[in-house]
């Protein structure tokens, strides 16, 4: 992760703070400490460095945080991007702490993009999230704590199902801040899949964004799920940088 833009890195993790804001967000040092009760993602549950130099005191700071992540319900999850500091990392090894769910942020200029969305329906967040049940992409008991960071978000926010015959097949969410755009929540159920389904509602989340003013837009995609990554990079995407989850171990 050493050889990353660390402008960018930056730029894309604060902008992805703003587009998926946590319940409960506070600093111990550098490091972004941020809390959803009740919905147990690690996107909205986990630390997140922010500068590389701040690397000491983790068995000093950690009952703090332990603390505050069982208030959640989560355990202690750093997020490991190229904002953290090898010393910090080195540390987690040491511990047995695993990686979780190495994955990628990837970027794109939107300017040329194709707009195929046409077919999938910009929906309220009570509709998106009925979708996501449906589709088998959201549990039921996240619906409620995910509408309610829905209505958190400080950007514009476009929530798009794409239906075949009457039942959600596809979705994707865009928010728009200022001259970015994130893409997330993309997900297409078991049986649609491999029909183009997922082209059309990320074109139709770009055309959003576009027609919102974003020049440039990312996401996060699992390093391991290579459709998805083929299908990002016919629109342009490209790896800006790589991040990965560490979770603290069970002890029993």
């Amino acid at each position: 992760m050493a050889d990353a833009d660390l402008p960018t890195v930056r730029r894309l993790e604060a902008a992805g703070f703003r587009a998926w804001p946590a319940e409960k967000v506070s600093y111990d040092g550098t490091w972004s400490v941020r809390t959803t009760p009740g919905l147990p993602t690690r996107r909205s549950n986990s630390v997140t460095p922010l500068d590389r130099s701040d690397c000491d005191g983790l068995e000093r700071r950690l009952p703090g945080l332990r603390a505050r992540f069982a208030d959640a319900g989560f355990p202690i999850t750093f997020r490991i991007t190229p904002l953290t500091g090898q010393r910090l990392v080195d540390q987690l090894d040491e511990r047995g702490w695993p990686v979780i769910t190495p994955s990628l942020v990837m970027r794109a200029e939107l300017g040329s993009m194709p707009d195929a969305g046409a077919e999938a329906e910009m929906v309220s967040a009570a509709a998106f999230c009925r979708a996501g049940i449906s589709i088998g992409a959201i549990d039921a008991a996240r619906s409620a704590p995910l509408e309610a960071l829905f209505a958190r978000v400080p950007g514009k926010t476009g929530l798009f199902v794409l239906s075949v015959d009457g039942k959600p097949a596809a979705k994707a969410m865009c928010t728009v801040d200022g001259a970015l755009a994130g893409i997330y929540e993309v997900a297409t159920a078991t049986s649609f899949r491999g029909k183009g389904l997922a082209r059309k509602v990320v074109s139709a989340a770009l055309g959003f964004a576009r027609g919102n003013g974003a020049r440039a837009g990312f996401l996060m995609v699992d390093e391991n799920n290579a459709p998805a990554i083929a299908l990002y990079k016919t629109f342009g995407f490209s790896t800006a940088y790589p991040y990965e989850y560490r979770a603290e171990p069970e002890t029993t």
